[in-house]
């Protein structure tokens, strides 16, 4: 009798051992469950928070190269043409007229400082029904927020040197004069480039919305001073 208690008692104690294994290991896969499903539900929120961040960023992008539009805008209208040209990236070019200038301290230099300042080019001006008051301005930054790209509406005073080749013209221009005027409105695109912590403009291009064809380059620098380095 006593061994047949002892083996039954063996017996009830590899049974309770086995029951405690067993709700043990369901305990445990229930822990490792809960986890997982809360971290598949902490997953969503990381990359909600990346996404916002991002498009803060963005905006943050957007605003600052409008406000170097604005600069640049200004400072074109009040004559400050080295302020304006300040305002581009070392590698940069700009279209205007048929022609393009390229590279800050060459083509686009010549363009603000030789051009521009002679004929008082880009001074605002208010031209209801144009092209311009119709064109609402577009800013797309980039995702890796080093560049942004941009379509501002533009209405201008636009000045065009005559031949100085003619007598008369060399005249004129002892008295201020010698310069073809013309109003001007269309489309801007702008691309810019971050340089260090600085906007800058790294191409330019006016698209004119004028039905009646504007004075475009014929000729590229050497041969015209004032000219583009090639024609668009």
């Amino acid at each position: 009798m006593q061994e047949t208690r002892i083996t039954t008692e063996t017996e009830c104690s590899k049974a309770a051992r086995r029951s405690f294994i067993k709700k043990t290991g369901l305990a445990l896969s229930g822990a490792f469950a809960a986890v997982s499903v809360g971290t598949a539900k902490a997953a969503p929120s990381v990359t909600a928070n990346d996404e916002l961040a991002l498009r803060l960023g963005k905006l943050e992008d957007a605003n600052a190269v409008r406000e170097v539009y604005r600069m640049y805008e200004s400072a074109i209208s009040q004559g400050r043409y080295e302020d304006a040209w300040n305002l581009f990236a070392e590698k940069s070019e700009v279209c205007f007229e048929g022609g393009i200038f390229t590279g800050k301290y060459q083509g686009v230099q010549r363009l603000y400082m030789d051009n521009f300042s002679q004929g008082l080019t880009g001074k605002k001006v208010e031209m209801p029904g144009s092209a311009a008051d119709m064109t609402a301005e577009n800013i797309e930054a980039a995702a890796d927020r080093k560049s942004a790209k941009a379509v501002f509406p533009y209405s201008m005073r636009v000045g065009t040197p005559m031949d100085e080749s003619l007598q008369l013209v060399q005249m004129a221009r002892l008295h201020g004069g010698g310069i073809l005027h013309s109003m001007e409105s269309g489309q801007c695109g702008v691309s810019f480039v971050k340089e260090g912590e600085s906007w800058k403009i790294s191409r330019m291009e006016y698209r004119s919305a004028q039905t009646v064809e504007t004075a475009r380059f014929t000729k590229t620098y050497p041969e015209n001073a004032i000219g583009p380095d090639r024609l668009s």
